[in-house]
């Protein structure tokens, strides 16, 4: 068996401290995600660059504006960065986060520590994460430009209406076998395409209510939700790759 490097997880950060060493460009790439992520960001530095600055300025990180002062710093943290430029500073926090069992990123060298940070992706509910295992982070950054292209605001959209689609289905249909197929069903459609130029948006409430009164939930309902949310569409709309007709067959073009 091959062993893969590297192993991705989703954390929920949530209220859970976070300590960053380094307060310049490379912390503020780190900071930025945490904070939005809920951490309680704790940032030891003696100096802070714009980007972080501003997230003092405005509460959302807590800042200790010294050097780096050893162990003490980390205690109570889930995760552990550092971002100084000052090598023998980041070898200590990773030495001194091991020690505690605090997993520890280096942010100038991701081989060093004991996980490194992908390039992400993020449209809504929708998180795509690339990484080349640190052979190339740019090259990572590349790829998750190109994903950003092909996956716009729409998937945004879409995902909020199959969130809550979900949640319907799982409190109406008991049967787990049944359950899984009418989901299935609701993954396989176009709802991206519907939700360009704000339609799914603007209809979710009804297709949504339509869902919940529905007599019972089958592959049969989605059609008709699907039938809904696209409206009348002409010949030309029905033959475009990926938009389905009415009678449920997807469109291919010739």
């Amino acid at each position: 068996m091959v062993v893969q490097d590297g192993y991705p997880i989703v954390l929920h950060l949530r209220g859970a401290k976070v300590a960053v060493v380094g307060g310049g460009t490379a912390a503020a790439r780190k900071i930025g995600p945490l904070a939005g992520a809920g951490a309680r960001v704790v940032v030891i530095s003696p100096r802070l660059g714009p980007e972080v600055a501003a997230l003092a300025e405005e509460g959302r990180i807590q800042v200790i504006g010294r050097t780096y002062g050893g162990a003490d710093d980390l205690r109570g943290a889930v995760l552990a960065f550092a971002a100084t430029d000052r090598p023998e500073v980041n070898d200590a926090v990773l030495r001194d986060a091991a020690l505690l069992g605090i997993p520890a990123c280096d942010a100038g060298d991701p081989g060093k520590g004991a996980f490194h940070v992908p390039a992400v992706m993020r449209r809504g509910r929708l998180l795509m994460a690339v990484s080349t295992s640190g052979a190339s982070p740019a090259f990572a950054r590349k790829i998750r430009d190109e994903l950003e292209a092909a996956y716009g605001p729409e998937y945004a959209d879409a995902l909020d209406f199959l969130a809550e689609a979900r949640r319907l289905v799982q409190e109406r249909v008991p049967d787990m076998a049944e359950r899984a197929a009418v989901l299935r069903s609701l993954a396989e459609r176009d709802w991206p395409a519907l939700a360009r130029g704000g339609r799914l948006a603007g209809m979710s409430g009804r297709l949504l209510a339509h869902l919940a009164n529905a007599e019972r939930i089958g592959a049969e309902t989605i059609d008709e939700l699907e039938r809904m949310a696209a409206g009348p569409a002409g010949p030309k709309e029905r033959d475009k790759p990926g938009v389905r007709s009415p009678s449920g067959e997807t469109g291919h073009g010739s």
